[in-house]
């Protein structure tokens, strides 16, 4: 931000706002050595100095001076923010009903399987639970399963055998105003040592 207002600063500078008390000649000499010092700062900055350019003075002919073009892009680098190309395609928006919203029936469920305990859970007895979320078909599939909190950070398989188990699940469907439709469902298996 610093350097932008340095950038600003010293274009209003080279435009001549403070030099209205000198001649041409000593002018053009100013500006001609303004510019290198621009160039010194915004280097110093670590940016790229904008375009500038140098006219010749007011008053001498073309041929009796040397006229300094620098062009060089306005374009300052940064790594904090970029300006153009998005990042993709914005993501779909789910559509699909959730139950607890108003008008959304949960489905039914005629057969729920047990979940497997791990093996090597019972060798140490950990016990807890697993939270999934899943699209709960009306043609009585489950889809899109997501583990939302696992158990034993992942080191047991508690995640994996809560997956199967909910797939093997029977149900009829959750229904959205009377009708049966897709619904979005968090579910709780529970893994308890008996």
């Amino acid at each position: 931000m610093a350097g932008i207002c340095k950038t600003i600063l010293i274009s209003i500078l080279i435009a001549g706002a403070w030099s209205c008390d000198r001649s041409p000649d000593s002018k053009a000499n100013d500006d001609e050595q303004q510019v290198g010092n621009v160039a010194k700062v915004e280097k110093d900055a670590g940016q790229t100095p904008p375009v500038v350019d140098v006219d010749p003075p007011i008053g001498k002919s073309d041929d009796n001076v040397k006229t300094k073009r620098k062009k060089k892009p306005a374009v300052l680098p940064t790594d904090d923010w970029e300006i153009g190309i998005p990042d993709g395609p914005p993501q779909p928006v789910d559509t699909t009903a959730r139950v607890g919203q108003v008008g959304v029936e949960p489905p039914v469920f005629t057969k729920k399987v047990s979940p497997k305990y791990p093996k090597r859970a019972i060798k140490i007895k950990l016990q807890g639970y697993v939270v999934l979320e899943a699209i709960f078909r009306a043609e009585g599939t489950v889809e899109d399963i997501k583990v939302l909190r696992g158990l034993g950070k992942g080191k047991f398989g508690f995640e994996a055998e809560a997956v199967e188990a909910l797939k093997q699940w029977t149900f009829q469907p959750g229904k959205v105003n009377g009708k049966p439709t897709d619904v979005r469902m968090t579910i709780k298996l529970d893994f308890v040592l008996q």
